[in-house]
């Protein structure tokens, strides 16, 4: 699985006198809009009080004009509220730049190093520092062969990585999505990478699921996320074909339903492979 990174623009100008110009301003490098979300869950754009569908139609022209997100979050080391999950799925949907801020004035962004730093429009030229942030977004995958009038299911058994305090443990495909990929390219990129398996068909089901960030890994994802969403799907492959592993699995193996389950470790991986389960036990001949 690849890291996936968005880049996280930090720009560097100061002051109001700054903030106005750029405001003012039609082009690309200096072009930006201010989003605050408050403690309570209310949103500004800058400095007006908007809803989640006005923040949406304001990314749309932003990313059709090439500019800039300067984000702030109020209590930023407190639980955030729902507003603010949406607000960076949308930055990361639309592919925006985004510059983090700890004053609600947006004199200050926070550098590469986790510490805020004044925006300096002294220099005459824009100075940017990338953070590469991974994006809060996974895939589940879970292929599927038919066998007789059965359906088997391929689990793959993940490497253990001591220094991550992992162990072993059996799952389906997974990943993130890679810098401007859809979910259904990242679906075959994953399969490609993992298992050398290309579908005969791919089926997004009505299910997705979020499971919490660990403490260790919040600083490589932007400010305010705490989750990470995971979508699911089924991948139909031929019978007669077999996997080729990557590094990160040394044992593959087609299932039962019954004994995939029986293999599955997290609650997440259980769930969305009952959801599976359930769809294909609705398939013509189909045993589940």
């Amino acid at each position: 699985m690849r890291t996936v990174i968005i880049l996280i623009t930090a720009l560097a100008f100061v002051g109001c006198s700054c903030q106005a110009e750029h405001e003012k301003s039609s082009g690309s490098e200096g072009l930006h809009v201010e989003i605050s979300v408050l403690q309570s869950g209310r949103i500004l754009i800058d400095g007006t009080e908007s809803s989640i569908d006005q923040v949406e139609q304001r990314f749309a022209q932003l990313k059709s004009e090439g500019g800039t997100v300067w984000y702030y979050r109020e209590a930023g080391q407190q639980e955030p509220p729902p507003e603010a999950m949406q607000i960076i799925k949308m930055v990361v949907e639309n592919e925006l730049p985004i510059s983090l801020s700890s004053k609600p004035d947006f004199s200050d962004y926070i550098a590469e190093d986790g510490q805020p730093r004044p925006r300096d429009c002294s220099a005459s030229q824009t100075q940017l520092e990338l953070r590469k942030m991974r994006q809060p977004i996974s895939i589940l995958v879970y292929p599927v062969r038919r066998v007789d009038e059965d359906w088997e299911y391929l689990l793959l058994r993940r490497v253990a990585n001591p220094d991550l305090g992992l162990e072993n443990f059996w799952q389906g495909v997974t990943g993130g999505l890679e810098e401007g990929e859809g979910l259904m390219q990242a679906v075959k990129r994953e399969l490609s990478e993992e298992t050398g398996l290309i579908p005969s068909a791919l089926e997004k089901i009505e299910y997705s699921y979020s499971f919490p960030m660990d403490d260790k890994w919040k600083d490589m994802y932007p400010s305010g996320v705490d989750v990470i969403v995971e979508h699911v799907f089924i991948a139909y492959i031929d019978s007669q074909t077999e996997p080729a592993l990557s590094h990160e699995h040394d044992m593959w193996q087609w299932y039962k339903a019954d004994g995939a389950l029986r293999k599955l470790k997290y609650p997440g991986n259980i769930e969305a492979f009952k959801q599976c389960a359930t769809i294909l036990k609705t398939r013509s001949g189909s045993k589940g």
